[in-house]
């Protein structure tokens, strides 16, 4: 099988660092592809990072060509109220221990505080322009979620 990859990042520096043949500098928010010129697209622990998701939703639908899927791999919150607050309390005292360690603060409680950026998947992707929508939570506390939504 013979695959051809396109990266995507906004950040020349993170481009850089790719080891795909195929790098495009771009934002989610404004893909520099024509329509239809993908099979699939994958995004992985990056979504949070986007600032106008509705936005990036349709533009990966957008260079989809029919049938194409788009696999979103993220962290939330967990569904669960307790657990909620339990993963709350925990990362922020994980996360922040850790960016104190490494003299990164600042990114460590980025991290803490994007996972209450946007609603839970399953409230989040209720209204979308793909054909079909699957959520899969996985990791402790389920907090780590797949989406495969079908154009």
């Amino acid at each position: 099988l013979n695959f051809e990859t396109t990266a995507v990042d906004p950040d020349k520096k993170m481009l850089e660092l790719n080891t795909f043949e195929n790098k495009v500098q771009g934002f989610a928010e404004d893909l520099p592809f024509e329509d239809n010129s993908f099979d699939n697209v994958f995004c992985s622990f990056v979504w949070r990072n986007v600032s106008n998701t509705n936005k990036a939703l349709h533009e990966v639908y957008r260079v989809l060509k029919p049938g194409g899927k788009f696999v979103l791999l993220d962290m939330t919150r967990p569904k669960n109220l307790f657990l909620r607050v339990l993963h709350k309390i925990g990362t922020f005292t994980v996360l922040h221990l850790i960016g104190l360690v490494t003299f990164n603060l600042k990114e460590y409680r980025f991290l803490h505080n994007s996972l209450d950026k946007y609603p839970q998947p399953e409230e989040y992707f209720q209204t979308h322009p793909f054909q079909y929508c699957n959520i899969d939570r996985m990791g402790l506390f389920n907090f780590v979620y797949l989406a495969v939504l079908t154009k």
